[in-house]
């Protein structure tokens, strides 16, 4: 997992990696533990967060179940959305150093 080799360089910059999905805590588990990552998964099975960054992806499962859509952002410490990749597809990901760059531009430093 590309995000996971890159892990101390997001911790040095003190971002915080965190995974959200509409999936059940049951397949997160196993999401993370066949990934080998060690940052945090969080299950959103209402979708409340996936509708609050506008990144439900509506029917787009195989079963006619939402989605998230492929997404990537930088939170401030107040929540505020700093920077954001919208994927067209889940297969369209940034890489972790386009992701690094977007936070040496808009965060903080130290």
């Amino acid at each position: 997992m590309q995000l996971q080799s890159e892990l101390e360089a997001f911790q040095s910059r003190g971002i915080r990696i965190v995974a959200a999905s509409i999936d059940t805590v049951e397949d997160l588990v196993k999401m993370r533990e066949s990934a080998g990552a060690t940052f945090d998964f969080v299950s959103d099975p209402k979708g409340q967060l996936l509708d609050s960054l506008g990144v439900r992806h509506e029917g787009a499962h195989f079963d006619g179940r939402d989605l998230a859509q492929s997404a990537s952002f930088l939170l401030g410490a107040d929540g505020t959305v700093l920077w954001r990749h919208i994927a067209p597809t889940y297969r369209t990901r940034p890489e972790p150093s386009e992701i690094l760059t977007a936070a040496d531009r808009v965060l903080p430093a130290g």
